[in-house]
């Protein structure tokens, strides 16, 4: 939908100022705060216009207006935009924002979160999840006594895990070193998703044809896995969940949105299903409930083999460009690494 400049100039204007007041803004109180060299009746005109097209709200029987989601929306697009084409053109360097370099990107992560919140003062998650692929590099049996071994399985990368088994029945050395190689013939370097598949359904057959007993590994690569992709979450600011909760938001509400922000499947997917980039989320849901004037704005970004997506969650008045501009920030800081 096209707007006149003076449109657009007009609606960031009312966005910015009811962010900053939470107050209705009216003509003459645009005026006064803008270089507008228009008449009051021109604002107005506009004004009207803005609220024709759903941008606007007329707050109850007050002459001002209040931005709808609908210009929020569109306010929102067009700070992304302006945003990006900014980051393009800016040199590299550190933000003041976020300080010192750090070696190690979760601890620029971790540190970042804690700005952010600060800078802020609204809560701010982080969740970094892993890409890569681990392959089974080699995978051992040691004999601790006749009904007891230890299965060990190493990665490519190194990583080991290991785990005590029981066994029905004493075996023999040589029992224990033909079920060791025929894990090695059939998965040394498959990936452990798929070792964790083969170890399931194929292989403890193979065992038992071979040394007549019923042996599974599969809990062992199933912690290698958990152990190599588990994910990584921090929260920063979650005190400032008590400056956004309504106070007719029923008990159970204020439960769940504590549990949502400590982390839990809802909330991990949501933050997994965003979007690369900067993206604000009007009107939160997770079912049954929904948080209105709650809104989340996510930063994520792809460095290496990880994804890391950063929450924000603040009222649907917050002060966007100010928000968004730490966060863009952020984006860029991390592309550095």
């Amino acid at each position: 939908m096209s707007l006149t400049p003076r449109q657009q100039q007009i609606l960031q204007l009312i966005v910015k100022l009811y962010g900053e007041t939470e107050e209705p803004i009216g003509s003459r109180t645009l005026l006064q705060r803008s270089v507008l060299q228009v008449s009051p009746a021109t604002v107005r005109n506009d004004m009207m216009a803005l609220e024709q097209l759903g941008f606007l709200m007329k707050a109850h029987s007050s002459s001002g207006r209040i931005p709808s989601y609908e210009g929020y929306q569109f306010y929102i697009d067009q700070l992304i935009e302006q945003l990006k084409q900014e980051s393009e053109n800016k040199p590299e360097q550190s933000s003041k924002l976020f300080g010192e370099r750090y070696y190690d990107v979760q601890q620029f992560v971790l540190h970042a979160t804690n700005q952010l919140a600060h800078y802020t003062g609204y809560p701010v998650v982080v969740l970094i999840s892993n890409l890569s692929h681990r392959r089974m590099r080699d995978f051992k049996l040691t004999k601790l006594s006749d009904y007891q071994l230890i299965a060990s399985v190493i990665s490519d990368h190194g990583q080991v895990e290991s785990q005590l088994f029981d066994l029905p029945y004493a075996l023999k050395d040589e029992a224990i070193d033909k079920i060791e190689q025929i894990i090695q013939d059939e998965l040394i370097d498959l990936t452990l998703d798929d070792v964790y598949q083969r170890m399931k359904l194929t292989i403890p057959l193979k065992i038992q044809q071979a040394v007549s007993v019923q042996l599974n590994f599969a809990s062992l690569i199933k912690k290698a896995i958990e152990a190599h992709d588990s994910q990584y979450y921090h929260v920063a600011g979650k005190n400032h969940l008590f400056d956004l909760i309504d106070p007719q938001l029923p008990t159970e509400g204020w439960r769940t949105l504590f549990d949502l922000i400590d982390g839990n499947e809802a909330w991990y997917q949501f933050l997994t299903d965003a979007k690369v980039g900067l993206n604000v989320t009007f009107d939160f849901t997770t079912p049954p409930y929904h948080f209105k004037n709650v809104s989340i704005v996510t930063a994520k970004s792809k460095i290496g083999n990880h994804v890391i997506t950063f929450g924000l969650v603040g009222p649907a008045t917050m002060p966007y460009h100010k928000i968004m501009t730490g966060m863009q920030d952020l984006l860029i800081e991390l592309s550095n690494y």
